[in-house]
């Protein structure tokens, strides 16, 4: 292995130079939460900020020095969503990004709040027109089950008013499903790391 070589940005072998024990994860990360005591604790959110450091600050010789092989645990998706072309479409841009995986589908909101309560998923991509229950009065169980998932609506609707009104509930993002092509993954980036994402439809009409 050249020595001087950098894990390329976005290679797959990032994921095999990973910390296996909670100490390794506190030398680089200071912050992490005190009450974590095994390795089995920390998300993926933490995973996912030491493979960047890794990508951008070792070299792969160093980082297998540093740290055993070991798997990186990608973000886990729930998609909601009653079509299936709908779902396809969401599930072909997501498919894009490497460090994503879509643990479960549900075609309706009492099902989105059931897989919710059994998967802990972090993020929930969640439609607002479902059959039962919306997916606004889905969205406030789920914080209720799943305090510490995410939630963005994708959803057809390009109203401000409806969007506002949806992110009220406790979601993190709203993307208008003819905008998901440009701006999902980047909504799901942005709420990862603890921001409110509107997709571009939304802001050319003046969202504030």
């Amino acid at each position: 292995m050249n020595i001087c070589s950098r894990v390329p940005y976005g290679s797959n072998k990032i994921h095999e130079f990973f910390p296996t024990n909670i100490v390794g994860f506190r030398a680089h990360h200071p912050n992490l939460p005190r009450e974590w005591k095994h390795i089995e604790q920390v998300d993926s959110k933490w995973r996912r900020s030491i493979g960047n450091r890794l990508m951008h600050g070792l070299t792969s010789y160093e980082a297998e020095l540093k740290w055993p092989k070991a798997s990186m645990v990608p973000f886990r998706i729930l998609l909601v969503d009653d079509h299936a072309i709908a779902r396809k479409s969401i599930r072909s841009v997501l498919t894009k990004d490497p460090s994503l995986t879509i643990v479960s589908e549900a075609t309706d909101g009492e099902e989105a709040v059931k897989r919710s309560e059994e998967l802990h998923p972090d993020v929930i991509l969640l439609d607002i027109s479902l059959p039962g229950i919306s997916g606004t009065d889905a969205a406030r169980l789920i914080r209720v089950v799943s305090p510490e998932s995410r939630i963005i609506f994708v959803s057809q609707h390009d109203s401000i008013q409806i969007a506002k009104d949806a992110l009220s509930v406790g979601a993190q993002g709203y993307v208008v499903k003819s905008d998901a092509g440009r701006d999902l993954l980047t909504a799901i980036q942005s709420v990862l790391e603890g921001k409110t994402f509107v997709s571009r439809t939304l802001t050319a009409k003046g969202w504030i």
